[in-house]
């Protein structure tokens, strides 16, 4: 199920990216280890799944207590871009789901 859903997002993230990779090229983009250090330090999210989709690799990074995510896109050349943010993320594996 998983592997449907991260399907689904990375083809809709993928159409949005080709999309508004014009107008987003600066707007939202930094190197790769500064994004991932923010979601981790201000938003507690932390990498849940990972696809290379036409030479851009996809992240779906999660915070499973807060339910917080984000999808970021990055190039070859280690510039990341945010593509999309939301909340209500659950995982799949109810050994990582969070004690209510």
């Amino acid at each position: 199920m998983l592997a449907i859903v991260l399907n689904l997002l990375i083809q809709d993230a993928t159409r949005s990216t080709v999309a508004a990779q014009a107008e987003v090229i600066h707007a939202n983009c930094a190197p790769r280890d500064f994004v991932i250090q923010w979601l981790q330090d201000n938003k507690g999210q932390e990498p849940v799944a990972s696809r290379l989709a036409d030479g851009i690799l996809l992240e779906i990074l999660a915070n499973r207590a807060t339910g917080t995510w984000t999808i970021i896109g990055t190039t070859p050349h280690g510039m990341s871009c945010l593509i999309r943010q939301g909340d209500g993320w659950i995982p799949t594996d109810p050994s990582e789901r969070s004690s209510e």
